[in-house]
This record gives C-alpha cells, sequence and structure tokens, in this order.
C-alpha cells in the first residue's frame, strides 16, 4: 500500500493509527490522505496472496509448530507470501510466489522443498495459478 492524497469528494475510510501516527509525526495532516494499493505487490505480500500473474504455490507439512514457524519467518523475510493453518494433520505452510523467468516450475519446487525439508517439513507438492489481483478500499 501506499499514501497518496485524498482527491476532493474522497470518502475512503480513515487512515490506520500507525500511518496517521506517521504523517502526524512529518507534520502533515492525516485527513488529507488515503491509502492506495501499491504497484510492487506488498500489499498482496502482506495479506498472503500470490503476486499478480503466474505463480506457484509450494505447500508442506509439519508436525512440530516451531519448526512451521521458522519456515514461515524464513520465506517472509525474502518477501514471499506464506500462509500457515492448522488440522489434524499437523501445520500446513504454503510458499507463494512468481514463477522465476528462466527456471522451470519443478527445478523451482525441487530447490525450495530441499531447503523447506531441511526444516523439518513434508512435501506436498506444489500448484500452479494465474493470478489477478483487485484490491477495494471502500
Amino acid at each position: 500500500m501506499k499514501v497518496v492524497p485524498r482527491l476532493p469528494g474522497d470518502t475512503s475510510p480513515a487512515l490506520p493509527p500507525i500511518a496517521a501516527e506517521a504523517l502526524r509525526k512529518a507534520g502533515k495532516d492525516p485527513a488529507k490522505f488515503v491509502l492506495a494499493p501499491g504497484d510492487d505487490g506488498v500489499m498482496a505480500a502482506g495479506i498472503g496472496v500470490a503476486p499478480a500473474g503466474r505463480s506457484l504455490e509450494h505447500r508442506f507439512l509439519f508436525t512440530d509448530r516451531g519448526n512451521a514457524l521458522r519456515t514461515v519467518d524464513t520465506f517472509a523475510d525474502r518477501g514471499r507470501p506464506v500462509t500457515i493453518t492448522r488440522d489434524t494433520h499437523g501445520w500446513w505452510v504454503a510458499i507463494n510466489g512468481a514463477a522465476e523467468p528462466g527456471v522451470t516450475d519443478d527445478d523451482e519446487h525441487r530447490q525450495i522443498a530441499a531447503e523447506v525439508t531441511g526444516l523439518g517439513g513434508q512435501d506436498r507438492g506444489m500448484g500452479r495459478m494465474n493470478v489477478t489481483t483487485r484490491f477495494s478500499l471502500k
């Protein structure tokens, strides 16, 4: 997301408190600004959505929550959208990302799987998808 000037007549919701406070510290009136989608997919990553375009989702199962959370931290720190869920089998971690140019989907999955299995995850495969993202700030 990015902060942009509010257009006349714009009734979008107020900025989140943390953004409003940052603007106040910078000497700006938060009421004169709104949030808008950014150009680089940061919003998508922040809510666990794969980036727009051709994308891959790599899935892994963990029996140990600590290992699952370490994996989430590792890939989130690299800017990858990562989600974690739990069911009766254990902790599921999905790592999303745009398909890498010049790298086959299978090769990319093998690279990620090699790292994640070293962190204690069981490889449960990958899925290919074409993603279109649209955000509404209403």
